[in-house]
């Protein structure tokens, strides 16, 4: 049990240093994967945002990034807390959406899956993007545990 502890507060103290530097680590954005198909203008739509924001946060334009973020996020979260949570989580990844999938019961919600790539690493995500009024918003996650559910 204080081993389980020991690792989970030395990599969440390794990350909260490397959010320290003043300097941007290496981030790219690679966009999408080729196999992602864009078949119609809600596709589209989607996939517009969804390259805005993740673009945003490679450059670490937070101010961008933030204002894809749903507007009860926003509320609730002040930019300043945003940007100092966001500055340390993508140093030296590389990442990719791999694909989107509309819900099936409520097109007003979307599944964005990604892959992070590090160092020989492959880690599958995935983010909840909604549609209010026309406009998709990405889902701000406040959870520090990894999301529960299938990845692929």
């Amino acid at each position: 049990m204080r081993k389980g502890l020991f690792a989970v507060l030395t990599i969440l103290s390794a990350m909260w240093f490397a959010g320290c530097s003043d300097k941007p680590g290496h981030y790219e954005f690679a966009g999408l994967d080729a196999n992602v198909t864009l078949d119609s203008s809600e596709q589209k739509a989607l996939a517009d945002r969804v390259l805005r924001y993740w673009d945003a946060r490679s450059r670490h334009d937070f101010e961008s990034a933030y204002k894809i973020e749903l507007p009860y996020d926003r509320f609730l979260k002040p930019f300043e807390i945003y940007k100092a949570e966001g500055g340390s989580l993508y140093k030296g990844f590389h990442t990719q959406v791999m694909r989107m999938q509309f819900d099936p019961s409520d097109r007003r919600i979307a599944w964005v899956f990604r892959e992070y790539r590090y160092d020989d690493k492959r880690l599958p995500m995935r983010s909840k993007w909604i549609r209010v009024n026309g406009t998709w918003y990405h889902k701000y996650n406040f959870s520090v545990f990894p999301q529960s559910g299938p990845l692929h």
